[in-house]
């Protein structure tokens, strides 16, 4: 049988529908759309459909080898057109989405870096051309060469002028930044609320304490013999005026009244760039450039007491300063802020402005511990009660008044008080002349400031239990220990804004204490001034003015007896005092005391400035001690 031929096989040549198409590498190939990196959907989106058909026609006529980047092979789709520039669009969009998205997430950063780069270059100019930054925020003191002022002194001496005649300003000079416009008030002096609110527009430098150079303008007595005769015709250079405004209680505004009249008796020197105060009283410069005493003045426009002089001498008598007879300014010249004013006025709502951490640095020992340091603060305050505000006349008598009736209730013989050493000049040892002791309680509107007694009144036990335990500790009978046998019955001048305090108070202390307040007085000039309810800051501007009057010219007397201040020779004064320091009265008996006393120094080194708890007769028993300092000149508002 003949062998069957092969039918699988052929020797024509296949065709393309009769075998499995082959991609051609084309553009328009999905080969070709593949190196465009484009996918299916993103074509369809471009609207170019034609990767779906294509004709032998369109087949590449190069070898297939042949690479479609070479120079033969024809260029076509998008690229050709130049439409990748579409396809790039969204990814930049998205780069850029994605930095914003950084930056937001990171924004302190970026803004810190930015500060910093800004204070970097501040400081360098600041350090090659310092005029040009004086230039940019309007420092008038920049010279017309461009070089900034020598010194401050010299800031000072174009408002302060070293004669005794001020210089009267153009009116062009309101232009200036120097110049203080007051010109959309029409009443002076100022509100004190308006006084503040000056205050806060005027940037505080932190420079020396006495920095500044802001001021109003100033106006010369064009013809001093045109004025009425007897009155005074000279304008004083320099001026401090404490001005009362009933924002505050009585023993408040004293407090700072009298920071304000040491302020006033002061003299400066400036030498070298350095500033240095000293006291008047005490000693002067040795080279001194400008000299800052000023007139001590005190404005109760709008106190709501009345008058100063209705209960304290003038302080033009007993503080008549630089320039004795001079007059006051005109109110419109007086300047709240800042204190290098010609005519400084301050008062309970502007003292935050002057009297905070810049008036310590300035007033305090700097190389001295606790409590120690507030010692110049403290001699400041006590050289102002003791010699500028004192009593007038009427209101003498009846602080005397009340001491001859409470000396007329002490036993006799006196009881032996430990002795009172000086620590300062080393004198031997004397009695204390101590001879009782004061207790005040504050009711009304003010609660104790330690964690134990915060928004309520401190009890009436803890001054009954203070008042045992020191009077057992101060009135020891030849030095030995105390006890009901050896220890004399206690004396005590009790004073409360609240007589009900006063009521729960007395039974607590011990058989046979001899009590003393003015509402039990046999003068009934006495017992017309006592309290007779608890003060409340915010309502006692509802009583009339003689009511007002009343209730302060007690508040004076129970001030005296209890701080033993104003008193004259052979007069009982205390041998401590019992009291809270939400009280205004607590701080300013300390003063009373005297400062060895006060604190129990003289008896052993104290250089550590820690209150002596055993020869102290300044007892304050809110705080108790547990905060640092124990004892503060004054309150700010």
């Amino acid at each position: 049988m003949p062998p069957r031929l092969l039918g699988n096989l052929s020797s024509a040549r296949s065709y393309p529908a009769d075998t499995q198409n082959l991609t051609p590498r084309t553009p328009h190939s999905r080969a070709g759309r593949a190196e465009e990196a484009l996918t299916e959907l993103e074509l369809d989106e471009f609207g170019d459909e034609e990767y779906r058909s294509y004709t032998v026609a369109q087949q590449q006529s190069e070898p297939l080898l042949a690479s479609s980047a070479s120079a033969s092979f024809p260029p076509s789709g998008l690229r050709a057109r130049g439409d990748d520039e579409d396809i790039k669009d969204p990814v930049r969009k998205r780069a850029i989405e994605r930095s914003l998205i950084w930056i937001m997430q990171n924004i302190g950063l970026v803004l810190g870096s930015m500060l910093a780069v800004v204070l970097f270059l501040l400081v360098i100019v600041s350090y090659k051309r310092p005029e040009a930054l004086l230039k940019v925020i309007g420092d008038s003191t920049v010279e017309a060469s461009g070089s900034a002022a020598p010194s401050q002194s010299a800031k000072q001496d174009e408002v302060i002028p070293s004669t005794s005649s001020p210089i009267s300003i153009s009116h062009p000079a309101m232009h200036n930044d120097s110049i203080i416009s007051y010109e959309n008030y029409t009443h002076f002096p100022l509100l004190p609320t308006e006084y503040r609110t000056e205050c806060w527009k005027i940037p505080m430098h932190h420079d020396y304490f006495w920095s500044g150079h802001k001021d109003v303008i100033h106006h010369d007595i064009e013809n001093p013999s045109k004025l009425p005769e007897g009155e005074r015709t000279q304008i004083c250079s320099r001026t401090i005026t404490y001005m009362l405004d009933g924002h505050v209680g009585l023993l408040a505004d004293l407090a700072l009244m009298a920071q304000v009249a040491a302020m006033a008796r002061e003299v400066g020197c400036l030498t070298d760039s350095m500033y240095f105060t000293v006291y008047s009283l005490l000693h002067t410069c040795t080279i001194t450039t400008h000299q800052r005493n000023a007139t001590f003045l005190v404005d109760d426009t709008y106190w709501d007491r009345g008058n100063w002089t209705d209960f304290f001498q003038d302080v033009r008598a007993r503080q008549p300063g630089p320039e004795p007879g001079c007059r006051a300014p005109p109110p419109e010249e007086l300047v709240a802020c800042p204190r290098s004013a010609r005519h400084w006025l301050l008062n309970s709502r502007t003292a935050k402005f002057h009297l905070g951490h810049a008036f310590s640095e300035n007033y305090e020992n700097p190389y001295a511990r606790q409590l120690n340091r507030l010692k110049p603060i403290y001699e400041r305050s006590r050289i102002s009660i003791t010699k500028t505000i004192r009593p007038n006349a009427a209101v003498a008598a009846l602080i005397r008044s009340a001491r001859t009736e409470f000396a007329s209730h002490l036993p006799s013989p006196l009881p032996s008080i430990p002795a009172s050493i000086n620590s300062s000049d080393g004198s031997p040892p004397l009695p204390d002349p101590g001879q009782y002791i004061g207790v005040h309680i504050r009711r009304g509107d003010r609660t104790g400031l330690s964690w134990k007694y915060v928004d309520k009144h401190l009890p009436t036990k803890v001054y009954a239990d203070a008042l045992n335990a020191s009077w057992a500790r101060l009135f020891k009978v030849n030095g030995t220990s105390s006890n009901t046998t050896e220890t004399p019955s206690p004396r005590v001048y009790l004073a409360s804004d609240d007589p009900t305090a006063l009521k729960e108070l007395v039974p607590l202390l011990p058989e046979n204490t001899t009590a003393f307040t003015l509402a039990n007085s046999s003068d009934p000039a006495l017992r017309e001034i006592a309290s007779p309810e608890a003060y409340v800051q915010a309502e006692f501007n509802r009583l009339d003015l003689e009511e007002r009057q009343r209730r302060t010219r007690g508040m004076i007397v129970d001030f005296a007896l209890l701080s033993g201040l104003w008193a004259w020779n052979n007069d009982p004064v205390p041998a401590g005092m019992i009291c809270g320091m939400a009280s205004s009265v607590c701080r300013l008996s300390a003063v009373g005391l005297g400062w060895d006393r006060a604190f129990g120094f003289g008896f052993k080194k104290h250089d550590e400035g820690d209150i002596d708890e055993e020869h102290k007769r300044w007892i304050e028993i809110d705080e108790a001690g547990v905060v640092d300092p124990v004892w503060q000149a004054f309150e700010m508002f």
